[in-house]
């Protein structure tokens, strides 16, 4: 007889989950235009000194060799788990920083297990690991090449670390990261392999302390900030001219409110900033118009989809959808960005007037094809039928209380990753 375990809930299964970002199939376009005004920064980094933590990390395992049938415990991932289990262990004395990746999981796995391993680190490190997160960045600034290993600005920065090492300078680094190799070798040699405990508490602080993301030396930030402030062909894209635009502006001024900065200061991003302004205005319709669904589903997540000819809000947004609809697309062709045919293909259904109860439809079965695209398997939808005009909202998606937001970005262009770096620098 076969045994099958149960998943989570019979009418939940994990396989087919529901999705819980992007309802809309928005995010592809936005982060696409991100990626053409600032290539190699994404938002998910926050802290610049990780550079620094895969430069060296580089020194520290050059003359070790991992099994290649364990991709997920090469020698930069094991010395990766040490730098993230340091700065757990060290918490007390050392305090840890925002923007660390890995933390509650090496959390977990030390109270569960008193190591970490494969099994018990990220699911995915090689896109969540703080490898994962700065290879692009480490590889466009010339720090290593795309397997990792150190290229010309990669052994500077190292050099610039070593110098500003607070115990020892110099000498004090080279055996600091000459027991680091000798960690990670133990670690490499266990099977599975993972981090094993040879460091004293006071090892354990070093290592926290040697890249903590608040304790950058002065030699270090020089450094990075002329690779990130670098001009001409070698150029981070928009990075320079958006860190400038930061001088003047509230640290919580919004996204939009900064990229109105860069058109006036540097002409040379007013189109592509244009076309990213027009496809949000686009964006925070067709956001809005969703969640005015969910909204209209009230506290118990029934939606009765005639009652949508008497919401003005709804009916205004539909009105407005067309014409942003046509404003994105002429900016993509004005702009030659490669994005346009993508984005008529997926959303030119929204470009023709639709009347209030079309457009639910229409937005509901755009769904239904977005969560349907998101993986192999598919995902679930948001709602369920329940015959005729009634849809019933699944309680986490139900929204009781909800405002229009006509004048916010949906999406973000990486103004905060690059904030975060200048007040690392200065």
């Amino acid at each position: 007889m076969r045994h099958t375990f149960p998943f989570f809930t019979t009418y939940d299964p994990v396989g087919t989950s529901e999705g819980t970002l992007d309802p809309m199939g928005l995010y592809q376009t936005a982060d696409q235009l991100a990626v053409r005004l600032v290539p190699a920064v994404r938002e998910r980094m926050q802290r610049i000194r990780f550079l620094t933590a895969i430069a060296v990390g580089t020194r520290v395992i050059e003359e070790l060799k991992g099994d290649p049938a364990l991709l997920d415990s090469s020698p930069l991932l094991v010395w990766e788990w040490f730098v993230v289990e340091a700065f757990v262990r060290s918490a007390a004395a050392v305090p840890l920083a925002q923007g660390v990746a890995g933390v509650q999981v090496v959390r977990r796995a030390l109270d569960n297990y008193k190591h970490v391993d494969a099994a018990t680190y990220l699911k995915t490190p090689r896109v969540f690991g703080f490898h994962g997160i700065y290879k692009r960045l480490a590889v466009h600034l010339g720090i290593t090449d795309v397997h990792l290993d150190l290229r010309e600005q990669g052994s500077a920065l190292v050099e610039a670390w070593m110098h500003d090492y607070p115990d020892g300078g110099r000498a004090g680094a080279e055996a600091f990261i000459k027991s680091c190799a000798a960690a990670v070798r133990r670690g490499l040699e266990r099977r599975p392999p993972r981090t094993v405990d040879v460091f004293s508490t006071t090892e354990w602080e070093a290592l926290a302390r040697a890249f903590h993301p608040d304790r950058l030396g002065r030699r270090e930030k020089r450094l990075m900030r002329e690779l990130l402030l670098r001009t001409g062909s070698q150029a981070v894209g928009a990075l320079a001219p958006i860190w400038n635009c930061l001088d003047g502006l509230d640290r919580e001024a919004p996204d939009q409110e900064v990229l109105s900065v860069l058109a006036s200061l540097a002409p040379e991003y007013a189109g592509l900033v244009g076309a990213i302004d027009a496809f949000e205005r686009f964006a925070r319709s067709l956001q809005d118009a969703f969640d005015c669904l969910r909204h209209a589903g009230g506290r118990g997540g029934t939606l009765e989809l005639l009652s949508l000819r008497d919401r003005s809000d709804f009916v205004e947004l539909s009105r407005e959808l067309p014409t942003r609809f046509g404003a994105a697309e002429r900016a993509f062709v004005a702009e030659a960005l490669p994005q346009g045919p993508a984005f008529a293909a997926r959303f030119g259904v929204f470009g023709s007037p639709l009347a209030p109860l079309a457009l639910a439809n229409e937005l509901l079965s755009h769904h239904l094809r977005i969560q349907r695209d998101k993986s192999a398997g598919g995902k679930r939808s948001w709602f369920e039928p329940m015959g005729d005009d009634r849809r019933y909202w699944r309680p986490r998606y139900q929204l009781p209380e909800w405002q229009p937001s006509p004048e916010r970005y949906v999406h973000d262009y990486r103004c905060a990753p690059i904030r975060r770096f200048r007040e690392d620098l200065t």
